[in-house]
């Protein structure tokens, strides 16, 4: 092995390292049998900040809102970008690239430029109220352009031929779209479906300015809790979130490698 091999394994090994390092450290403490973060590696390993963190109902309560707020904005996502990714590779669209750059605008937006925009909206310019649907509504704003991508590319893969064969044998459109088109399309639909999931449930900028008084997600009352300072619970939430997320990462890849 040369030396440029060397080094180039030596800087991915960095690279890992530097990235889950810190998230390795707050899942072991998180299994920490002594209060704080002293002392490293753990003196020994418990589960009861996890027992004391699913007896907490304030905990309970933000977790179930991450999750339901994460899966109906996922579903919006994924439906939208399914109608546009499916309108930008069937039709002849004008003006294609224009269209292409504004649904991916908003992966370019910070996302507290979103927050602030949309509170103004829809405070001001719709004189409503925040809540549960402007945080979805948010949320699926963020999530929509990865997931148009991810369904474009979906959707470019598969052989047009298949659809025509199909409605040349007396299927019309929906029929074409239902048994030919989506279960062809399917496992990005999922792979969006997860990563649109993930970028909700962590979210915590949009969430901050959308929510109404008095409403938690599990990032806002992570911030809420920092303000006493990092406990074995705060890190069993955190592992928490971290789960989730490495959970819906691996499937959505697996997804996608299998049906590539």
């Amino acid at each position: 092995m040369s030396l440029k091999d060397y080094i180039f394994r030596l800087a991915v090994a960095l690279i890992f390292i530097f990235l889950y390092l810190p998230s390795v450290v707050i899942i072991l403490y998180s299994f920490s049998i002594t209060k704080g973060l002293f002392g490293f590696p753990p003196l020994g390993f418990t589960l009861k900040w996890y027992e004391d963190m699913f007896r907490d109902q304030t905990v309970v309560t933000a977790l179930v809102n991450s999750i339901v707020i994460a899966v109906v904005s996922s579903a919006l996502s994924v439906g939208l970008g399914f109608m546009l990714a499916f309108a930008l590779t069937r039709y002849r669209v004008r003006f294609k690239p224009i269209i292409e750059s504004l649904v991916y605008l908003p992966m370019l937006i910070p996302p507290l430029i979103i927050g602030i925009s949309m509170l103004l909206f829809i405070s001001r310019v719709l004189t409503l109220k925040t809540g549960f649907w402007s945080i979805v509504v948010g949320h699926t704003l963020l999530a929509l352009p990865l997931s148009t991508l991810i369904l474009n590319a979906g959707m470019s893969r598969i052989d047009k031929t298949l659809e025509w064969a199909a409605m040349d044998l007396g299927a019309d459109n929906i029929k074409t779209l239902r048994y030919v088109t989506l279960p062809l399309v399917y496992p990005s639909i999922l792979s969006a479906f997860l990563i649109s999931f993930i970028i909700s449930f962590d979210e915590f900028i949009v969430t901050y300015f959308l929510a109404p008084p008095g409403f938690q997600t599990l990032p806002l009352w992570i911030w809420s809790q920092l303000r006493f300072g990092i406990t074995n619970v705060l890190n069993a939430i955190a592992s928490v979130v971290i789960y989730i997320g490495i959970t819906a990462a691996v499937v959505s890849q697996m997804l996608r490698s299998r049906y590539r």
